[in-house]
């Protein structure tokens, strides 16, 4: 009988075969990181929904959303100390606030003894301060586990440095877990007290800012024109409190001074400025590639009192208004306000601007200038 040989495969088909999975590869690795990509903006994205729907029911409990954040101090004074963002010296922020809206109600419990001395709300837009109980802050020790605790929901899976702890001072027993997302305070900066009164004009403010909120019928553009809350990045250093989502301030959980009154950081990613929104603590830390790539300035100094949103997503942020809807907002945005000046005394001449950008009429509340959904 004649034997039959078996053929394998030559050196070269198999080559062939080799170079057609090698391209096959290559064009859905893309897909599939670009898939991933699109699954994680709308994790983000889900969250900001239900932080804007905690908001509002928070204010609808409440009669006011709840305040950005709150000094420790009762002189009713606003100054450097009081606004950067040192743990030892803030009360509970928005994000705390809204524990019970976001179904934590155990973590808020946590917090009842501990916040008898958090403001109630007055009349007028203004927050008043309780004199009765304790003055219990975000940096007691009794507060360690708590300020510690991962919330999900609070933050975004593509920012890479969500696991980064930030410690105050570099002090371990001053650490804090990171958030996400952070309040829109208006467009004036949190820096002392001749600025307090930013936040008592519905004409310039946002819509929750520092011992300050309003209500949804105080935002004149409309709930569904005006932003209430958008992503910001965490530190990318340990010290960096960017991100922090028990901490009040610009940068930890709020942003501020992010427009034509501010002067700096215009925009969704912007970085415009040498003095604001930097990379805090990072000079020895990170090298000039590195700061390169993330795109941010750096500084050896504390206390941010300006910030804008940023993301890690490509090409801009994702923000909820005040009417609960999420809406995604190109870093390409409009900011160019023109003939709007700020005077010394903190009042700015916005009712004689020529033009008022796309941006800033999103961040003011109650500037009379509502914006189309249709232009974003």
């Amino acid at each position: 009988m004649k034997k039959t040989r078996k053929r394998g495969f030559t050196l070269v088909e198999l080559l062939v075969v080799i170079a057609i999975i090698g391209i096959l590869m290559g064009l859905l690795l893309p897909a599939v990181n670009a898939a991933r990509a699109m699954a994680r903006k709308s994790t983000c994205t889900n969250n900001l929904k239900n932080i804007g729907v905690a908001c509002y029911n928070y204010e609808n409990a409440n009669h006011y959303f709840p305040p950005a954040s709150d000094p420790a101090t009762k002189t009713g004074n606003l100054n450097d100390a009081q606004v950067a963002p040192a743990g030892k010296n803030q009360r509970a922020n928005w994000l705390i606030l809204i524990l019970p809206q976001m179904d934590n109600q155990g973590l808020y419990d946590q917090f009842t003894d501990l916040l008898k001395s958090q403001p109630t709300q007055g009349t007028g837009n203004t927050i008043k301060t309780s004199a009765a109980g304790r003055t219990i802050t975000v940096g007691k020790n009794d507060m360690a586990t708590i300020r510690r605790t991962v919330i999900a929901s609070y933050r975004c899976p593509s920012d890479p440095y969500v696991d980064v702890e930030f410690r105050y001072n570099d002090d371990s027993a001053y650490s804090f877990a990171r958030g996400c997302y952070a309040a829109n305070a208006g467009l004036a900066s949190f820096d002392n007290s001749s600025r307090r009164n930013w936040w008592s004009s519905n004409k310039v403010c946002g819509v929750m800012g520092y011992r300050f909120s309003i209500r949804s019928t105080d935002i004149q553009d409309g709930a569904s024109n005006t932003i209430l809350a958008g992503e910001i990045r965490t530190g990318v250093t340990r010290t960096d409190p960017r991100g922090v989502w028990a901490l009040g301030g610009a940068g930890p959980s709020a942003v501020a001074g992010c427009g034509f009154i501010g002067g700096s950081d215009k925009g969704p990613n912007a970085c415009k400025d040498t003095d604001s929104d930097l990379v805090e603590h990072c000079t020895s830390t990170l090298t000039k590639d590195q700061m390169k790539k993330i795109k941010m300035g750096c500084t050896t100094g504390s206390g941010n009192l300006r910030a804008t949103f940023r993301s890690q997503h490509t090409g801009g942020v994702n923000v909820v208004f005040a009417d609960g809807s999420v809406h995604w907002i190109a870093d390409a945005i409009d900011t160019n306000s023109t003939n709007v000046t700020e005077s010394a005394s903190g009042l700015s001449s916005i009712n004689n601007a020529t033009s008022l950008s796309l941006w800033d009429r999103l961040m003011l509340s109650s500037d009379g200038k509502s914006v189309s959904l249709k232009d974003l």
